[in-house]
């Protein structure tokens, strides 16, 4: 069973394999050669063999901790990272991962005290599953692993609602009944055949500062933690590089990047056909403006012999259209690097998403008198057809997003616009599909939150950063086996940035104030004063042209899976006013696309 778990994961870790059975534990780990090459052959043991360790991820501050370490007695022979763990754990038990600055997903058998450990990083970096099969728990970095292992699965239809909503499953849940997946910043513990899950780190944890730090003091600290912060990722004994979308958030982590070697910073771009979603000339600009070795290239999408690919990596229903280019980019990258800096948790921690702005504006305006906001709404409305242009160079699209968007928040109920609302839900699901009930929904934990954009931010760093954005990344560049890192998550560094007052950060229609603030010696102006951009592809065009003939083949097929939980009157005029013009239904659309695929891939009962 172990060598199955290990084989289902080789393009996570294609260099090595490690495997220790020992009694009734047994950890086997793939791994991808980064720190150490030639050392660092996991599983790693204390001094005794009685702890032994794998880790998917990095270590950072492995170097201060060896230190530490060895200053207290203990022998540690190699120059790996995960090589301090077991020691770390013999030190200080169970708050050896407090120590832990890093990426890392982390299995530990005790066999002195009868006791297994899991643990996963305080943002959310890496992925940990698990499952009971037959009495054992097992777990691995996949789903497909966990399978390997056994596991039936069976579809969990309170997950697949929330999934239908924000086209991600929040955690614990998966989509499958048996299997979980164990949050950012917490720890499983099994011993003495009871399983349990604590939390060690959530970004709400911290104490208030005594003081808060004027706006000057603020961008100086933030300048030397980033600049803290990038360099101690850029530790590899391969070669390195970054993706660069040419927004704010990677292109100053490239910068300081560039500040910190001796050598150019090779980056890494990609290009869509349609001029509207192509940020290829602004990833460019930086990449002269800095003197990287800069790479980019357009590619042709091939989704209907891709998409069963991605649907396997990421084991879970999942529909961020962002994982195409991402995977491409991975693959690209890995044809010259092994690990590549990211700019990802920018938006969460900074304030970069357009919503933020919409909900300070949405309060306003739904003090209007009803009558106003109605004549608003049906205006924009019935202006035009729907276009197919990317939302945030499209006018009318955002006001028909703010209007719609504006709705939703009277109640407070969602940190963005659900794909599927709770009454389009009942609308497309069957009886069979809806008794379960639409429980777990993501919504506010406190409606009369003073800051309610501080919240926001917050419960996206807990969920849609860890359950969406980080998924995709992991997932897309582990499928090319390369390493993603990213920055802005370093722990201490998110722990000063949530102390900042809200402000500092948005303030009017100003997003990432203060990021900006301590970038104009280090980008160029025209890149700082860009709106934002989401890494979106094209699909509302394709659906009405080079995918229509798969989108109907794909849902409306005797073959599909799917099709008996959808009611297929609404599905077909779903897809018929899409490709009229009528509205835009190319996120529901692919919603439906990536479940079917996710049936057929992995057939849950």
């Amino acid at each position: 069973m172990l060598q199955h778990m290990c084989d289902a994961l080789v393009h996570r870790g294609p260099d090595d394999e490690g495997v220790f059975i020992e009694g009734s534990a047994g950890l086997g780990m793939r791994r991808l050669s980064i720190i150490d090459v030639e050392h660092g052959q996991q599983p790693f043991f204390n001094e005794e063999r009685t702890v032994a360790v794998v880790c998917n991820g990095e270590i950072y501050n492995f170097r201060e901790l060896r230190s530490v370490l060895s200053q207290k007695g203990h022998r540690i022979v190699t120059g790996s990272d995960v090589e301090v763990i077991p020691h770390l754990y013999e030190e200080y038990g169970l708050d050896f991962v407090t120590h832990l600055r890093g990426m890392f997903a982390i299995a530990l058998a005790d066999g002195r005290n009868h006791r297994v450990v899991l643990a996963r990083d305080r943002a959310g970096e890496k992925p940990l599953y698990y499952a009971m099969h037959d009495g054992d728990l097992v777990f691995a970095s996949e789903v497909d692993a966990i399978l390997a292992s056994g596991v039936r699965p069976s579809i969990d239809w309170p997950a697949i609602h929330s999934y239908l909503s924000y086209k991600f499953v929040p955690s614990p849940a998966t989509g499958f009944k048996d299997i979980r997946k164990l949050e950012a910043g917490h720890l499983l513990v099994v011993s003495n055949g009871t399983a349990r899950v604590t939390r060690y780190w959530g970004i709400r944890d911290h104490t208030a500062p005594a003081s808060t730090p004027s706006y000057a003091e603020a961008k100086m600290e933030l300048r030397t933690r980033l600049q803290q912060a990038v360099t101690s990722q850029m530790v590899s004994d391969v070669p390195l590089g970054a993706f660069l979308s040419g927004g704010i958030d990677s292109s100053i982590v490239v910068a300081l990047m560039a500040r910190a070697s001796s050598r150019p910073v090779r980056t890494y771009s990609i290009g869509f056909r349609e001029q509207s979603y192509d940020e290829t000339p602004f990833a460019r600009e930086v990449a002269a403006h800095l003197g990287t070795e800069h790479h980019e290239f357009v590619v042709d999408w091939e989704i209907e012999n891709l998409l069963p690919a991605l649907v396997r990596h990421v084991g879970e229903p999942f529909a961020d259209s962002s994982c195409i280019p991402t995977y491409h980019l991975s693959k690209m990258a890995r044809t010259g690097v092994t690990v590549a800096l990211s700019g990802d948790g920018g938006d969460e921690l900074f304030g970069g998403y357009s919503r933020y702005r919409a909900m300070r504006l949405a309060r306003y305006y739904n003090r209007l008198p009803g009558t106003l906001r109605e004549w608003g709404r049906r205006t924009v409305f019935g202006m035009t057809r729907e276009s197919t242009k990317k939302i945030e160079t499209n006018t009318l699209r955002k006001m028909r997003r703010f209007f719609s968007y504006a709705a939703a928040a009277e109640t407070l109920s969602y940190t963005f616009l659900p794909t599927f609302t709770d009454a389009e839900q009942a609308l497309l699901l069957t009886p069979e599909a809806l008794p379960e009930g639409t429980g777990g929904r993501w919504r506010y934990l406190d409606t009369d939150h003073g800051d309610i954009v501080r919240e926001m931010m917050r419960r996206d760093f807990e969920i849609f950063l860890p359950d969406d954005i980080l998924t995709k990344v992991d997932r897309m560049t582990m499928a090319n086996s390369l390493e993603s890192r990213a920055p802005f998550l370093d722990a201490d560094l998110v722990d000063f940035v949530d102390r900042l007052p809200t402000n500092y950060k948005i303030h009017g229609t100003h997003t990432k104030r203060i990021l900006k603030d301590i970038a104009v010696d280090l980008i160029p102006p025209r890149i700082l004063a860009r709106p934002k951009q989401g890494f979106v592809v094209p699909l509302a065009t394709w659906f009405k042209s080079s995918l229509r003939g798969f989108v109907h083949d794909t849902l409306e097929s005797r073959e599909s899976m799917s099709g008996q939980f959808f009611n297929q009157n609404y599905l077909r005029r779903i897809l018929r006013q899409h490709e009229e013009g009528r509205a835009d239904h190319s996120e529901k659309i692919w919603t439906l696309l990536s479940f079917e695929t996710w049936m057929r891939t992995f057939r849950p009962a």
